[in-house]
């Protein structure tokens, strides 16, 4: 930890003079993994495979140990060791510093509406509405029945003006005023911005080749290692059971911090963008047409490159890997969309 010399001297409070004792005390600078983005699972080892034993939720926060890699932090969370993503989509290091009185201040934020710093100058907390399912259209007006202007895409966030009611929020997106819903279901209220209104990942966070290659190779990990659990319609439990687009988003939760509806037919529709299928890469959805969906919101599945998709169920029972040239998925491939840009 980082030692350093406080001196305090007058300070300016409510536009009254307080003139303090001049005295010196000690600090430490502790820092800590903060998650941004959903849940994100910690792990026992410092692999996707290992053991998953908890997670943080947004905001949570867990002392840093160290970066054991370049893609996992090490952090201590209720006296016991774990291993995290360092992917500043989902989480972020932040300092506190602890005098030696005991009190403690943050280094990277303000509590209340304003605060006055040492220079005499004031800063402004900004609250945020972000979306955590799929994209979220919002409205002229404060009702369902007034024009859709616009969304927000999983993640993203607008800044909050007001609750216009219990049913919408009025928000500032891009410089127009709009309503969304207020439905915890599908946005969460948030202190934290990620970086920029309106935008979900910090620059060059997921634009180029090696970036979406490492996060698509770290969902395929994730699904791979629940080869051979069952089909459980209705079901999210590794090693026990999953439906189709329950696997599918389990699969991205768990290999990029990823959260979206598991609703088969709402991924069909609404998470992520669409793509032809002459252009499929490696962790795109991939949906297949099936006897009561045509339009492949029946089943669902990732691609894994060369020619093959990882899918639960699907006749098979269980969580399999298939090739699509000649087989029933191949017949029956109908759409595909991208989550990871």
């Amino acid at each position: 930890m980082k030692k350093f010399v406080l001196t305090v001297g007058s300070l300016l409070l409510s536009a009254a003079p307080f003139v303090g004792i001049a005295q010196t005390a000690y600090a430490d600078t502790q820092s800590y993994v903060e998650t941004q983005h959903g849940w994100v699972d910690y792990h026992q080892s410092a692999s996707i495979n290992s053991p998953i034993t908890g997670r943080l939720n947004l905001g949570d926060k867990a002392v840093l140990v160290g970066k054991a890699n370049s893609y996992w932090y090490e952090i201590s969370i209720n006296g016991t060791d774990a291993y995290i993503t360092t992917n500043t989509k989902y989480t972020k290091v932040v300092d506190a510093t602890t005098s030696s009185s005991g009190g403690t201040s943050q280094s990277t934020g303000t509590t209340g509406a304003s605060t006055t710093t040492s220079s005499g100058s004031t800063s402004t907390d900004v609250t945020y509405v972000q979306t955590k399912q799929g994209w979220v259209s919002y409205h002229s007006k404060a009702a369902l029945s007034s024009p859709v202007i616009g969304k927000l895409q999983l993640g993203q966030q607008a800044v909050l003006v007001k609750q216009a009611n219990s049913a919408w929020y009025e928000i500032s997106f891009n410089g127009q005023v709009g309503y969304i819903t207020t439905n915890s279901k599908y946005v969460t209220v948030t202190n934290q911005s990620n970086g920029d209104e309106g935008v979900n990942f910090p620059a060059g966070t997921s634009s180029t080749p090696s970036d979406w290659k490492t996060e698509a190779d770290a969902v395929i990990a994730a699904a791979k290692s629940q080869l051979g659990v069952p089909y459980l319609w209705g079901n999210q439990i590794p090693g026990v059971g999953f439906d189709c687009s329950n696997f599918v988003e389990w699969s991205y939760h768990t290999g990029i911090g990823v959260t979206f509806s598991t609703s088969s037919e709402y991924q069909r529709d609404n998470v992520g963008t669409p793509v032809a299928l002459s252009d499929i890469r490696e962790g795109d959805l991939l949906f297949f047409k099936t006897s009561t969906n045509a339009t492949g919101g029946g089943h669902v599945g990732i691609y894994l490159g060369n020619g093959q998709v990882i899918q639960e169920g699907g006749g098979e029972g269980k969580v399999t890997i298939e090739t699509l040239a000649t087989t029933w998925f191949g017949k029956n491939l109908v759409f595909a969309r991208r989550i990871i840009q």
